[in-house]
């Protein structure tokens, strides 16, 4: 016969072998044991039915302490009848006894009684009569449920006896418990109830009355009713862990001074909430503990919890206990509390715990009402610190105090203070923080001012950036702090031939340190640290690292920001829907909390959009509000040099040479000039090559932008460098135009720029096919077209696509045949790459008239755009090809 209860089946196995044991004339004793509610009863029943339906004589009873002082109470119950009372004399109660049991029904028989322990004292006689004459050739059976300590004691001693206990639920038996009945999860039932199968049906009542939050009502009357069942003291311990959320530091609950439970009762105590599985450790179970402090009101539990963070500060207790009590009891705390409060939770934040800091900052805050000016200043600048976590837009609005009183601010909080301060574009308060830093001085000063002249220039002091922020420990060296590694790697990649040296420091330091004070926000720190591996020339370390680190950090703010720098990277590497996705992602976070660093993932997004051919979605980014104080900062040079783009690919080349020439112009006055961070000079010699700039003007000015592009990357692999070369062969001659451009190609390839490879490619696909070199042109512009789709780039794709379906080698008689004199030389012209504008000025046409004939020329020749014009036009072929390339 299977079990009848869950998680019972150990005991139902051995109740089931005194069974058979019974049935084959061997009698003995069964105690079942345990907590209250976890189910005797309900085992009790099961094996009186068990044994019933075997044929076995089945005398039940059930004692209670109303009717403890009756005598042979219980006795009655199992005889079936009345029985007199024999008076208080010994020798009559024994021989009522042994008159008893020897009335006992021919074997097998089974005694069954429930709440043994508070049998009357003459019905004990009889249970101990029988259970010192069972055994072999004696068929009776006594199963008593919960016998009491007295009662248990003696039984125990009878060499038949075997005890049961019935304890709470473990896992499987919660879940086997869950699947019979709808509710929450096992793992959520077992956190809640502990395991104990009375408070696990309660809550399962509960939910099925639709009270989904926890506790309910029958939980709440579940835990009192069970907590009165158990030992003396319970009750009060009970309370005691869940004001104080600890068993060792248990003030007493009560009401005044009054002293503690005795410490064998709160032994007892605690053992019994143990056994009934209410004890996780130190702790209640959530559910219970919810439903203990559901029937106190609100007054006297708050008292109850300023009386237990009195006490445990009085005791040394740590102060996140400590704070946790105040925080629960809120309203007017005392005036040691603020204190508590803060120092609880800067501990919070070191440790990744944002929101548990977060409550208790509020909480120090509130509390701070009606203290002090430093007390109020403490709690505004630790604050400050738990929003800035969830969200650098939530703690805009709480820097004004802290700003407002900069002279009485502890030292370390000026140089966080200052990055909050210029995050959100308060420069001018930003400012009154810097003089103040400057004048104290300090050990961080020198990374401060090397971060600040490198990230937000235009608010930076007079004077030359250092070039290094600390001398001394080797980079990524652990004790190094954070914003020190970030100074450290922007200086060195902001000075010519040192971007091996600050791709080490930023790689070892986004390994190696982290920030150990409360005031530092390792994803801001990791997003400059991985931007300077993208400055550095490592994109793909830069895209790995973050990964790794986006995958650490919980939805939000802090993801955004690491996500920000990973599409960068990608974009560096071509990776261009990537890079839009995960850029476009990092913008879904709360407007505010960007602040001036919107300018690096609107940058990226941008770009990406634009190099797709997407311009209506970057004619989108671009329309966003930004921050005026994002153009003095160096996220504010991403952006000019993303909107630049955007124009050269609208055909805007004069609005796009303005945001270049601007870029360019902050970026050298800023000391930021180097092509890594932005390559504006190959950006403007693009706008040149593509502008109405007179020809040879525009070339040789391009020419001279590239060529400092080129002296400034060094000879190395970079996206920076391939780029120079593949604009630059646009902007030669003819002649020596198809070597660069494999040149270019192979630098793009070595620095893993898919989109630049692209480009380069599809540059010199044009330059083979300029030379009829029409199978060799074909296979490099498929070449060209599997990396532009494979990387994102539709709008080359396209053109590519109709390079690769165009007949690679056109006869030129049936061209010179169904053309016109003025309609070939337009067409050699624009075969040849000229813009419609340039064909009019070398034709001495309008532009109009150009277009016109180019329309023509496409019917004709059954060609769908001026990229899949024949190649063999005739002599006109040689004409430079530059300002399609570009």
């Amino acid at each position: 016969m299977s079990t009848v209860l869950p998680g019972r089946t150990a005991q139902w196995a051995a109740l089931g072998e005194q069974l058979d044991l019974l049935r084959r004339g061997t009698g003995g004793v069964a105690l079942l044991d345990g907590p209250p509610g976890c189910g005797r009863t309900a085992l009790l029943d099961a094996v009186t039915a068990r044994a019933a339906a075997t044929g076995t004589t089945v005398l039940r009873a059930t004692a209670s302490a109303a009717e403890r002082p009756v005598p042979f109470g219980v006795a009655a119950q199992l005889c079936g009848r009345p029985l007199p009372d024999p008076g208080p004399d010994q020798a009559a109660r024994a021989l009522r006894v042994e008159e008893l049991g020897a009335a006992l029904p021919p074997g097998p028989v089974l005694v069954a009684v429930d709440d043994a322990g508070e049998t009357d004292d003459a019905s004990l006689g009889l249970l101990c009569w029988i259970a010192r004459r069972t055994g072999p050739g004696r068929p009776v059976l006594l199963l008593v449920a919960a016998p009491g300590a007295a009662l248990a004691h003696d039984l125990r001693r009878c060499p038949a006896a075997r005890e049961h206990v019935v304890g709470p639920l473990d896992a499987d038996a919660v879940a086997e418990v869950c699947r019979a009945r709808p509710g929450p999860g096992p793992e959520a039932v077992l956190a809640a109830t502990g395991g104990h199968p009375g408070l696990v049906a309660a809550l399962l009542t509960d939910h099925a009355a639709g009270r989904t939050t926890v506790p309910g009502p029958a939980l709440v009357r579940a835990v009192e009713v069970l907590l009165a069942r158990l030992p003396e003291g319970a009750s009060r311990l009970a309370l005691a862990l869940a004001v104080t959320g600890r068993r060792t530091a248990a003030p007493p609950p009560a009401t005044g001074a009054v002293p503690g439970p005795a410490e064998p009762r709160r032994s007892a105590a605690t053992c019994a909430l143990a056994a009934a599985g209410l004890l996780t450790g130190d702790e209640l179970p959530g559910g219970v503990r919810d439903a203990v402090l559901a029937g106190v009101p609100p007054t006297e539990l708050r008292a109850l919890r300023l009386r237990a963070a009195e006490r445990l500060h009085d005791r040394g207790a740590p102060v996140a206990d400590v704070a946790e009590r105040l925080a629960e009891a809120g309203g007017a705390l005392p005036s040691w509390a603020v204190g508590v409060l803060v120092r609880a939770a800067d501990e919070a934040l070191c440790d990744g715990r944002t929101a548990t800091a977060r409550t208790l900052a509020r909480a120090a805050v509130t509390a701070a009402a009606g203290a002090g000016p430093a007390d109020v200043l403490a709690a505004d600048t630790c604050a400050t610190c738990a929003e800035w976590r969830a969200g650098p837009g939530l703690a805009d609005r709480l820097l004004t105090r802290p700003a407002a009183a900069v002279a009485q601010l502890p030292d370390p909080e000026l140089a966080p203070l200052l990055r909050r301060l210029l995050w959100h574009g308060r420069t001018d308060e930003a400012g009154a923080v810097a003089a103040r830093l400057r004048a104290v001085g300090g050990p961080d000063t020198g990374a401060v001012e090397g971060w600040l002249v490198r990230t937000h220039p235009g608010s930076a002091g007079p004077g030359p950036a250092p070039l290094s922020a600390r001398p001394g420990p080797v980079p990524g060296d652990p004790a190094v702090p954070a914003w020190t590694a970030v100074a450290d790697a922007l200086a060195a990649v902001c000075t010519r031939d040192r971007r091996a040296e600050a791709a080490a420091t930023a790689e070892q330091a986004l390994v190696r340190v982290r920030p150990r004070d409360h005031a530092c926000w390792w994803p801001e720190v990791a997003f400059e640290l991985l931007l300077v591996l993208v400055y550095a020339g490592r994109p793909a370390v830069a895209c790995e690292r973050a990964a790794a680190i986006a995958a650490e950090e919980p939805p939000g703010p802090g993801r955004a920001l690491v996500r920000a720098a990973g599409a960068e990277a990608a974009l560096r590497l071509g990776r261009l829907g990537a890079a839009g996705a995960a850029a476009s992602a990092a913008l879904e976070i709360g407007p505010g909390d960007w602040g001036v660093a919107c300018g690096v993932p609107l940058a990226t997004a941008v770009v990406a959009a634009t190099r797709a051919g997407r311009l209506g979605d970057a004619a989108a980014l671009l329309a966003r509000p930004v921050p005026p104080a994002l153009f003095g900062t160096r996220y504010g040079l991403h952006y000019l040099f993303a909107r630049g783009e955007y124009h050269l690919a609208a055909d805007h080349a004069h609005a796009a040479l303005a945001d270049f020439l601007s870029c360019g112009e902050l970026a050298v006055g800023w000391g930021l000039d180097r092509p890594g961070l932005v390559p504006w000079r190959a950006g403007a010699a693009a706008a040149r090559l593509g502008g109405t700039t007179p020809r040879d003007e525009g070339r040789s000015e391009a020419r001279r932008l590239l060529q400092e592009q080129l002296a400034a990357t060094g000879a190395g692999p970079s996206g920076e460098r391939g780029t120079a070369l593949r604009l630059l062969a646009a902007a030669g001659r003819s002649a020596g135009r198809e070597q660069v451009l494999e040149e270019a190609v192979a630098v793009l390839e070595a620095a893993g720029d898919r989109y630049g490879t692209a480009r380069a490619l599809a540059d010199l696909a044009r330059v083979h096919a300029g030379a009829r070199r029409h199978r060799r042109a074909l296979a490099t512009a498929r070449q060209a077209l599997t990396l532009a789709v494979d990387c994102g780039a539709d709008a080359l794709a396209t053109t590519l696509r109709a390079h690769c379906t165009a007949d690679p080698d056109p006869e030129p008689g049936r061209t010179a045949a169904v053309l016109t004199a003025g309609e070939r030389r337009v067409a050699e012209l624009a075969a040849a790459g000229l813009t419609n504008r340039e064909i009019a000025q070398r034709l001495h046409i309008t532009a109009s008239t150009a277009e016109q004939h180019l329309t023509r020329v496409f019917r004709k020749l059954g060609v769908r755009d001026r990229t899949s014009l024949p190649a063999s036009l005739g002599p006109g072929t040689a004409a430079e090809p530059e300002a399609a390339s570009a």
